[in-house]
C-alpha cells in the first residue's frame, strides 16, 4: 500500500506541500475505509477510502485533517477487454471495466458445467464411463480413454484442473443421459446444453449463453465480465466445487476395461501460486477469447473474486485488481503463504514432475527433480521475496539461480546428512510486484557427491 504514497503526494495542492511541516512522506502511508487508528507516528498519512479525506500525523498519536477535498486511489491498469472485482461477501462491484459487453469466455465455461454435475450428483459418487466422443476431444485434455469407468469427484477434478475438455464432454454426456431424459451421448449431450442456458436463466444471468460444456470457440457462446464473476461467486460457495478449484495438482486411478488409468493433473490456474492468497479459480484461453479468469483471493478479513475476459496478461491483471481491492478496504498485508507452489513451474531439458517420493517431502508427498546439466525451473511470484525449498543429501548436485534476469548464483546441494525441507536459497526486501527466478542445473557436483540430482519441494513467497 505504500507504493499509493507518492502518487497521493504528487497529486496533492502544491502549496499544501510547502505549508504543511509534517508532510514529507517519512512516515509512510495507512489506507482504510474509517476513522484514523488510535496510534501514530509523526509524519504518518491516513487515506481514508470512505470519504477521501487525507489525514496527517502532526504529534504523536494525534490525528489532523489535511484536506477533505478528496483524493483518488489509483484505477488498476489491465489489458483485459473486459474485468470485475466483486466483494465475494456482499456480492457487490467494487470496480469494473467494460463489465457488461458480451465476450467469450473460453474453458471458464467449466463453472457452469462442474456446478451442474455437483447439483445433479451431490454425492459426486456416480461412476462414469467414458465414449469414444469424449475420448477424441480436441483442445485441453484430461487424456481419459474409451472405456474408462471414472468417479464423477475424479472426473472434476479432470475437468477443472488440467481442464479436460475430454472431462468436460464426459460429464455433458453423462449428466444428460443419467438425469435430463437423453437417450445416448449425443441426446444426453444437448439436454446439458440446453440446462446450461436454462440454470444461467435461474441464476440470472441473461447476458450468458452457452454451445458447448467446455468453451471452445463458437457462435452463441459468450458472458460478460459481471456475470462470469456472479457464476464464480456461486460456484465458490459450493464447499466440494471449490476445494477441488483450489487444489494444485492431483494423482489418482481410474480403470479402463479392466487395468488401471493412472492420471497425474496439474492445475493451470498459476494465480494459486503466484500471487500469496488466491484460494480457488478456473482459467480458460482461446484464440477468439484471449485469456480469461475467475479468482478469488482473500487477505484479513476480505475476500475479493476477479473476473477478466480478453486479456493478454490474466495474472498482472488479477494482481493489480486485488492490489486495489485491498488497498481500498484497508486490508493489512500477509507474511508467507502456506507452500505446495512446486505446481507451477516452467520446466526445460529434463526436469520431470512425475516422479513421486512418498513420505520425503513435508508437503504433497512429492518433488520434482533433474540430473540433466543445463535443465531450467522458471518460477513467477507476486510478492516481496521468495525462499527455495529442497532437500540436502550425499546423492545430490548444484542449480544457479538468477533473480530477474540477474547474476546467477550457485547452490550446493551436497550434504553428508540426509535432511528435508532445507531453504537452500531465499531473498527478501523485493519491490512489491511481479518476479521471476530460473533454476538451471550445473554440469559439476561437490567431489563427495555420488549424483548429481538436484530436487525441487517448493517456493514460499513472502506478500
Amino acid at each position: 500500500m505504500k507504493r499509493f504514497l507518492l502518487i497521493v503526494m504528487l497529486a496533492l495542492p502544491l502549496c499544501a506541500q510547502k505549508t504543511v511541516p509534517w508532510f514529507s512522506g517519512t512516515g509512510g502511508a495507512k489506507v482504510g475505509p474509517g476513522s484514523p487508528p488510535l496510534t501514530c507516528q509523526v509524519g504518518e498519512l491516513f487515506l481514508q477510502t470512505s470519504s477521501t479525506s487525507i489525514y496527517g500525523c502532526t504529534e504523536r498519536d494525534t490525528w489532523t485533517l489535511f484536506s477533505g477535498e478528496g483524493w483518488a486511489l489509483p484505477e488498476p491498469t489491465v489489458s483485459a477487454a473486459a474485468a470485475v472485482i466483486l466483494d465475494y461477501e456482499t456480492g457487490q462491484v467494487v470496480w469494473s471495466k467494460a463489465p457488461d459487453v458480451e465476450l467469450k469466455q473460453a474453458s471458464t465455461t467449466k463453472l457452469m458445467t462442474a456446478l451442474l454435475a455437483h447439483e445433479y450428483d451431490p454425492e459426486l459418487d456416480d461412476q462414469v464411463t467414458v465414449s469414444a466422443t469424449a475420448a477424441a476431444t480436441v483442445g485441453t485434455r484430461a487424456e481419459l480413454v474409451t472405456g474408462e469407468v471414472i468417479a464423477m469427484s475424479e472426473l472434476l477434478r479432470g475437468l477443472m484442473l488440467p481442464s479436460g475438455n475430454d472431462a468436460a464432454v464426459a460429464i455433458a454426456e453423462h449428466v444428460g443421459r443419467t438425469y435430463l431424459g437423453g437417450t445416448d451421448g449425443a441426446t444426453g449431450y444437448a439436454a446439458f446444453i440446453a440446462r446450461m442456458n436454462s440454470r444461467a436463466g435461474e441464476l440470472g444471468l441473461g447476458h450468458t449463453a452457452y454451445a458447448t460444456p467446455h468453451g471452445m470457440d463458437a457462435a452463441g457462446h459468450y458472458t460478460t465480465a459481471r456475470e462470469l464473476a456472479a457464476l464464480g461467486r456461486v460456484y465458490l460457495g459450493v464447499p466440494a466445487l471449490r476445494s477441488i478449484s483450489a487444489t494444485l495438482s492431483y494423482a489418482g486411478t481410474a480403470v479402463s476395461g479392466g487395468p488401471a488409468n493412472p492420471h497425474n493433473w496439474k492445475n493451470t490456474n498459476r494465480a494459486l501460486g503466484q500471487y500469496p492468497g488466491t484460494i480457488s479459480g478456473k482459467t480458460g484461453t482461446t484464440v477468439q477469447a484471449g485469456q480469461c479468469l475467475m479468482a478469488l483471493h482473500q487477505m484479513g478479513g476480505n475476500a475479493y473474486i476477479v473476473a477478466i475476459l480478453g486479456s493478454t496478461d490474466r495474472y498482472q491483471d488479477a494482481t493489480a485488481m486485488w492490489e486495489y481491492a485491498h488497498t481500498l478496504a484497508g486490508t493489512e498485508p500477509e507474511g508467507l503463504t502456506g507452500r505446495s507452489n512446486t505446481a507451477h513451474v516452467d520446466l526445460t531439458g529434463s526436469w520431470p514432475t512425475t516422479s513421486y517420493f512418498p513420505g520425503s517431502y513435508p508437503t504433497n508427498g512429492y518433488g520434482i527433480y533433474s540430473s540433466s546439466a543445463g535443465a531450467t525451473a522458471t518460477y513467477r511470484f507476486w510478492g516481496t521475496g521468495v525462499q527455495v525449498v529442497t532437500s540436502r543429501s550425499s546423492a545430490r548436485g548444484r542449480f544457479d539461480v538468477a533473480l530477474d534476469g540477474g547474476t546467477a548464483e550457485m547452490v550446493e546441494l551436497y550434504s553428508a546428512t540426509a535432511t528435508p525441507g532445507v531453504v537452500v536459497w531465499e531473498v527478501q526486501d523485493l519491490p512489491l510486484g511481479m518476479h521471476t527466478i530460473v533454476l538451471t542445473v550445473r554440469a559439476d557436483r561437490h567431489a563427495s557427491s555420488s549424483a548429481n540430482t538436484c530436487p525441487l519441494e517448493d517456493f514460499v513467497v513472502t506478500r
